[in-house]
């Protein structure tokens, strides 16, 4: 390996064009270095302009430079490394693999063919194009991206997630401070967790989460699933179905091609307005006195099955009007099938907690599987990794929640308990009491006495203790209960000590 120092005394930037690989890392010395094999440091030329430094190499190489100097790579014909740098850093072509990390200022990048990695980038980042895919998280100010011909994955960006061009891939976007805007993307989308949501075409499935204003979105050719929205939703066309949950903004998806199925408080002052080819399932969440919706009901086949009373009811046979409570929120539902219409308290019982869960376990499996008949390993691979993820998760989940269930069950038994044993403690000193204050009688005769309170011969004898309570009825399990502790234990997630614990809970 061969060394050259360069002098950068005056200098404010270098340009620096590899034909090769190359690492270029901010350092705290005052000059640069370049590391390279003898016949690339050899051919190496270094040319200083008006305070910036024009460095050409060819091979590979390595230059560190000081942190405080802007940097520019007009060309790097191979992989690139480029990090640790306070004043910005930009890049205009590159033929192989890019990463980018811990850097003070903006990242700028223009064209680049390989996949990119941006890590860590204090001062917003922009990427014009790029051939592979796409990894971004932990940036400080906005991100704007042109097209991408793989997968796009962004987390963590305090600004906003803007896409200019097509995504050839899936796309996530996770943790985003400001709006995410998506014109087109070809596989799935998955955003959990920014401001506004504003997409254009999706070739495959949704999967939108905590959005906190509005979202809209042109057309799903998949699936959608919406958890958690402020916001209104909008959704002009799914080709698959539609599942939402906790939708205080409202909704708005008037072309759904399969099922759809509602799980929400229905927000006072928002409406929901939905047409599924399919069937359709409503589920009121929330305590019975703070529900307050306006119904109308339509289906084609006529079938509307409402499970709960619904005030100034009007049945047609295609169409059920009415309402709860004020009336307040407003729900126009048509479905191609049948309609239930159901409501279930704010706390769920077993079935909802494993509805919820499996709901999340079911949006893992059509990723896995999706991915497998694209015929990519590499996203399988990705995909199964998320999916052991999501069923580890899962597990965890039903055991806090089961856990949690099983020791409000025992606090409300003991508390039952305590009360019982309180009422047969006040009954049998009140009977006590009546016995002490009965009048005494002389019986008269020998071998008589006293009688009266305390009865039988001779001196009164003092009175039998109170009978104890009966001790109070343990909780029984019910069936279900019993049989997902015993599946539990069967697939190893809980050992059998705690199986015997939580069936001991329960009561079995």
């Amino acid at each position: 390996m061969s060394e050259r120092d360069i002098d950068l005394e005056g200098v404010r930037a270098i340009e620096i064009d590899v034909d090769g690989d190359a690492v270029v890392a901010g350092w705290e010395e005052s000059t640069a270095r370049l590391t390279g094999d003898e016949d690339s440091v050899a051919a190496s030329s270094i040319e200083n302009v008006e305070g910036v430094v024009r460095l050409r190499v060819r091979g590979d190489a390595r230059l560190q430079a000081p942190r405080n100097v802007a940097v520019r790579i007009s060309s790097a014909n191979g992989d690139l490394r480029i990090g640790g740098f306070d004043a910005g850093v930009s890049l205009d072509r590159a033929s192989g693999d890019t990463q980018v990390r811990d850097i003070r200022g903006a990242a700028r990048l223009g064209a680049l063919t390989g996949d990119v990695q941006a890590r860590a980038v204090h001062g917003g980042l922009t990427c014009e194009t790029v051939s592979g895919d796409l990894n971004v998280e932990g940036i400080e100010g906005d991100v704007v991206v042109g097209s991408v011909s793989g997968d796009a994955r962004l987390g963590r960006v305090t600004g906003a997630v803007t896409f200019t061009g097509a995504v050839a891939g899936d796309v996530a976007v996770a943790s985003v401070g400001g709006d995410a805007r998506l014109p087109s993307v070809q596989g799935d989308l998955s955003i959990a967790g920014c401001r506004a949501v504003e997409a254009g075409a999706v070739g495959g499935d949704l999967r939108l989460e905590d959005a906190r204003e509005a979202a809209t979105i042109e057309e799903v050719g998949g699936d959608a699933a919406v958890d958690e929205c402020r916001g209104l939703v909008t959704i002009k066309r799914v080709g698959g179905d539609l599942r939402g949950r906790d939708l205080s903004g409202g909704l708005s998806a008037t072309a759904i091609g399969g099922d759809l199925r509602l799980h929400t408080a229905f927000a006072a002052g928002a409406t929901y307005d939905a047409r599924c080819e399919g069937t359709a399932s409503l589920t009121l969440v929330g305590y019975p006195d703070m529900l307050s919706a306006s119904f109308v009901l339509h289906s084609d086949q006529g079938r509307i099955h409402c499970e709960i009373p619904l005030a100034e009811a009007a049945r047609e046979p295609l169409e059920l009007r009415g309402q709860v409570g004020a009336g307040e929120a407003t729900v126009r539902i048509s479905s191609g099938g049948r309609i239930r219409l159901a409501a279930r308290n704010q706390a769920p019982g077993f079935e909802g907690m494993m509805d919820d869960v499996l709901g999340s376990i079911e949006a893992g499996m059509h990723d896995v599987f999706g991915a497998f008949e694209g015929r990519r390993s590499d996203r399988f691979e990705r995909r199964m990794r998320a999916m052991n993820e999501r069923f580890a998760r899962a597990s965890e989940e039903v055991g806090r929640r089961m856990a949690e269930k099983f020791e409000a069950r025992a606090q409300e038994f003991a508390r039952r308990a305590e009360e019982m044993a309180q009422r047969a403690a006040e009954a049998a000193a009140e009977q006590a009491s009546r016995r002490a204050e009965r009048p005494w009688v002389w019986r008269g005769g020998p071998g008589r006495g006293w009688g009266g309170g305390w009865g039988g011969r001779g001196a009164p004898q003092p009175p039998p203790p109170p009978t104890p309570p009966p001790a109070p009825p343990k909780p029984r399990a019910s069936e279900e209960e019993r049989l997902t502790v015993l599946r539990m234990l069967a697939e190893g997630k809980i050992t059998a000590e705690q199986a015997a614990r939580l069936l001991e809970a329960l009561g079995s």
